[in-house]
């Protein structure tokens, strides 16, 4: 921003409106005909300025940007974090699908009652950064019952080798938070939720959409995993009880006393670590029920975020700083865009802080 000091030279219009009497220079006038006017008030240095202008000069005052919160003023630094070693899919570019589909990128920032949302998805670099590209297979969802006494968070991870998993994910999370909002508006309870059945429904909506595609329903394969929370404590510290229903390779994490405990979701070990045996729309019933009484933040995530934290020394730790509080949403974001050596899937992460704490 630039800010121009101009003094009025002989000869120049007058700018206060009053006739020029004759023989009078233009701009002067004589002060005996009019009240004195008060003196205007004096008008603050900038504080950060060039040297002092001579009368009748031109200067330019120099307004430097307020130092970003994230990268120490240095717009060139708000990149995505790298842990573990620069790899080489950081360096190159994004490509388009050739056809329609979802966004590679999609965030969300949200309180409700006395939690913090913060929300990302970000395609992961084995599926932008080859042409041509394809979609991202990662997808979440977040919604709450009519008298928003509880939150709900879906998140799925659609399967790789399926074509349209994109889609099968993308109908899960929808379906999964439409049908638990539909009964706890109809006054049920987390603990009196039939989930099984839920998400057998769920894995009839997406063989639905397999079939409206007119492609086999083993291009739409999903991993799913949901969460209900009550928007307010029932303790000082913000504890709650927190329901989960997963299937697949999909987790939760709860962040507590500096780091991160396992909610629910297997640990992933071996060479096939990366095979499932179950997933949707085919194993419904292999739902895995869980409930847990949790404060601080808890983390609902695909593996895309949960596998770095494993493979990569430091990476828990450094995510467990990061998400001690919540974050400005554009920080989570490039949070969840991390760069590392292997890990090229896309990455999905819902973190709910429960009983608010302190802000960033």
């Amino acid at each position: 921003m630039k800010a121009v000091v101009h003094q009025q030279q002989d000869g120049e219009n007058s700018l206060d409106g009053r006739p020029e009497r004759q023989g009078q220079r233009i701009g002067q006038y004589e002060p005996r005909h009019e009240a004195p006017r008060p003196k205007p008030a004096p008008v603050p240095e900038p504080r950060e300025r060039r040297d002092q202008p001579e009368a009748g000069s031109r200067v330019t005052v120099e307004v430097k940007p307020r130092a970003n919160p994230f990268a120490a003023g240095d717009p060139a630094a708000m990149v995505p974090p790298v842990l573990g070693g620069t790899p080489d899919a950081a360096k190159r570019p994004w490509y388009l699908q050739p056809e329609p589909a979802q966004s590679g990128v999609a965030a969300d920032q949200i309180r409700i009652g006395d939690l913090d949302v913060r929300a990302a998805s970000v395609v992961g670099p084995d599926h932008r950064c080859e042409e041509p590209a394809e979609a991202r297979q990662d997808a979440y969802r977040i919604g709450r019952d009519a008298r928003g006494r509880y939150l709900i968070v879906a998140v799925a991870d659609g399967m790789s080798a399926a074509k349209r998993s994109d889609v099968g994910a993308t109908v899960a999370v929808r379906a999964a938070v439409d049908l638990v909002r539909k009964e706890l508006d109809h006054g049920a309870r987390p603990e009196q939720l039939d989930l099984r059945g839920v998400f057998k429904a769920v894995a009839g909506n997406v063989a639905g959409a397999a079939k409206q595609l007119g492609c086999a329903v083993d291009q739409v394969l999903t991993a799913l995993i949901v969460a209900i929370v009550p928007t307010t404590g029932d303790q000082p510290d913000g504890r709650r009880p927190v329901w989960f229903a997963t299937v697949g390779d999909v987790s939760a994490a709860c962040l507590r006393d500096g780091g991160w405990r396992r909610l629910t979701g297997a640990d992933k070990a071996g060479l096939d670590r990366n095979t499932l045996d179950a997933f949707l729309p085919h194993h419904p019933d292999r739902v895995v029920l869980n409930q847990d009484e949790v404060t601080g933040a808890i983390a609902v995530m695909t593996d895309g975020v949960s596998d770095v934290w494993g493979d990569v020394p430091g990476a828990a730790e450094w995510f467990s700083r990061r998400w001690r509080t919540p974050p400005p949403l554009a920080s989570f974001l490039l949070d969840v865009s991390y760069e590392a050596p292997g890990q090229v899937d896309d990455r999905t992460a819902v973190v709910v802080w429960c009983g608010g704490g302190e802000r960033r």
